[in-house]
């Protein structure tokens, strides 16, 4: 089990442009989606936080419309992002604190699942996100480049035998 911040920068298309590419081992633009280790010593106002962890009044869930169930529906990821996003958006602060543990069972919803099926969620997820909150040109390179790269990547999976 590895160590992990329950918080996140808002999703950056530079970092995304990269996720897509889908051939880098470490996206090259991490540092636009993840906070350093040492910034996260202190309470800090953070873009979003963990879905696995988060607490958000009632008052501010209820005004931006909770989770968005529709779009959200047979997506696994980047649902927080979004809602973290409409909190922001509406004023609202979103404060990271450093005091205390959580254990996330990450991937537990898509283990069983196919790893191609899994990467195709993930990109199905972050598209969802990009055409919801950027412009749409932005949101239309992203489709493009998915588009492009994800039959590669999964063509080559499938060559390597890692389907």
């Amino acid at each position: 089990m590895r160590e992990q911040h329950s918080c996140a920068k808002e999703i950056h298309p530079l970092w995304l442009w990269a996720e897509l590419m889908c051939f880098f081992r470490r996206n090259p633009f991490e540092r636009l989606r993840h906070y350093r280790k040492e910034d996260l010593e202190r309470p800090r106002n953070v873009d979003s936080i963990s879905g696995a962890f988060i607490c958000v009044r009632s008052d501010v869930f209820r005004g931006v419309g909770g989770f968005d169930e529709q779009g959200w529906k047979n997506r696994l990821y980047c649902e927080e992002d979004d809602l973290c996003k409409r909190i922001r958006d509406q004023g609202h602060k979103l404060t990271y604190l450093p005091i205390g543990r959580s254990v996330h069972i990450g991937g537990e919803s898509s283990k069983r699942m196919h790893p191609i099926k899994r990467r195709h969620m993930e990109i199905d997820s972050q598209l969802y996100y990009a055409q919801k909150h950027w412009n749409p040109l932005t949101a239309w390179i992203m489709r493009l480049t998915a588009g492009v790269m994800f039959p590669l990547w999964a063509t080559y999976q499938m060559i390597r035998g890692r389907n």
